[in-house]
């Protein structure tokens, strides 16, 4: 994970440095530098982090000004909307993907993300409302993010990526070594300690640590159920959906019907997992 954290701070900065020079390139050659600075900025996660994230995000709008229709960048910038907690922007940036590209590596997963991440905001959004505390979505930078939101009601569930301040692609690895790192800095008997944050980096990592647990939580999943899977697969996918010309044989055994659905969500997850441990090992 540090190597890769390395690697894309360092791929972000000749990637920089190229397009001081890149006047003569042609588009698709400035794009991809966009592209790859883009991503550089969002893996290397310097401080202050908003700040990256938001440059992170300009180079990829300039990479898909120079070439809209070029998939990678598309799929990088959904992916630092949902860094930024922009996740309505990032619903939108995976539709677009769509319209470009129904075939890209994962596409519904990150929908099912996207579309889940966006009502546990809204969630936590009524749940303050009804409660009178103030406060925003993650709106403070770097550390200070964690503590954005002082709700701690069984109706509001923090951004456990934003409290690790890791990526959401990020891998298990990945997770274990922020964990480590933040779980030192709060633990109560330090300096440093704060129970508070102690508490929620230990909630973080259970379920970003766990691959069951996490694919639970980025589904929006937390009867097991996966109702919201079905929904989202039912609205952009309907054709991949099982076909059952005399009705589901499921569908009066809805135990039996949920565990089948986990079981090919776990596969899904597996392969998801495949996937970020494979685009870690390209930075």
């Amino acid at each position: 994970p540090r190597a890769k954290l390395e690697g894309a701070e360092a791929a972000a900065a000749i990637a920089g440095e190229a397009l001081k020079k890149a006047d003569g390139e042609t588009a698709w050659a400035r794009a991809e530098l966009h592209a790859i600075r883009g991503s550089g900025l969002r893996l290397g996660r310097t401080a202050p982090l908003r700040d990256s994230l938001s440059a992170a995000l300009a180079s990829l709008d300039e990479a898909l000004a120079l070439y809209p229709l070029y998939t990678r960048a598309l799929f990088e910038r959904a992916l630092t909307l949902m860094d930024l907690e922009d996740f309505e922007g990032a619903v939108g940036a995976f539709e677009r993907l769509m319209a470009i590209d129904k075939g890209y590596p994962h596409l519904l997963t990150w929908l099912v993300r996207a579309h889940a991440s966006l009502r546990r905001q809204r969630t936590g959004a009524a749940a303050r409302a009804l409660g009178g505390s103030a406060g925003g979505e993650g709106d403070a930078e770097g550390g200070d993010r964690r503590a954005a939101d002082d709700d701690d009601s069984a109706a509001f569930v923090h951004n456990h990526y934003v409290v690790l301040e890791v990526p959401c692609d990020c891998t298990v690895d990945e997770v274990k070594r922020t964990y480590r790192q933040m779980s030192l800095l709060y633990h109560p008997d330090k300096p440093t300690g704060d129970p508070q944050l102690f508490a929620r980096v230990s909630e973080a990592h259970a379920v970003l640590g766990d691959a069951e647990a996490r694919c639970r939580y980025d589904e929006g999943n937390a009867d097991g159920r996966g109702g919201l899977w079905r929904e989202i697969e039912g609205k952009y996918f309907a054709e991949s959906q099982q076909y059952w010309p005399f009705g589901d044989p499921l569908a009066a055994h809805p135990e039996q019907r949920a565990r089948r659905d986990v079981r090919r969500r776990e596969l899904l997850g597996r392969q998801a997992e495949a996937w970020r441990v494979q685009q870690g090992r390209r930075h």
